[in-house]
Order: structure tokens, then sequence, then C-alpha cells
């Protein structure tokens, strides 16, 4: 799956601030709590970037079959049809 600049710069500074929240977890409980709150900030930045949802959500080749088999069911018939007028239109055009 493609991910963009953002969203990997966002990644990587959410596992920089917990790095940084294990080393400050026995020196400060503020700055502890300060930098787990940036890396889950950070973290939900990058999980809900408007360019990743639809990707998360609904990969290409999903959209292809649902779209494929919804396109399908409705094509099949209209072209059966159709092929079925043409030949009784040469059989009717051929007996004139």
């Amino acid at each position: 799956m493609p991910v963009g600049q953002d969203v990997k710069g966002d990644v990587q500074d959410s596992l920089a601030a917990l790095e940084q929240m294990y080393t400050s977890a026995s020196v400060s409980l503020n700055e502890t709590i300060h930098q787990s709150a940036d890396a889950l900030t950070l973290a939900s930045c990058a999980f809900f970037y408007p360019g990743m949802l639809a990707l998360l959500y609904f990969p290409a080749e999903h959209k292809y079959v649902v779209y494929i088999a919804l396109l399908l069911g409705g094509i099949l018939p209209v072209m059966a049809t159709t092929v079925r007028e043409i030949r009784a239109w040469r059989r009717q055009r051929g007996e004139a």
C-alpha cells in the first residue's frame, strides 16, 4: 500500500515520541504523560490522514470487484438481448 511522506513522518514522529516517553518514564511523570499524548496524537493523525482512509477501507482491488459484480448483473442481460435482436433483425432483413 502506498504511503505518503506526511503519513510516514507522522508514524516516525510517533515512534520517536514513544521512545522519549520510555526514556523519561523514570525521570518525570509529567514529561512521560506529555510524550504519550504526543505519540497518540501523531499516530491518530497518521491513521486518519484523509489520503489514507480510502486506501484503508476501500482498496482499489476491492472497488473493481464490487463494481464488476454490480455492473455485470445489468450489462449481461442487455448485451444478450441486443445480440438476439440483431440476429432477429438480420434474419428478417434476409427474408425481405
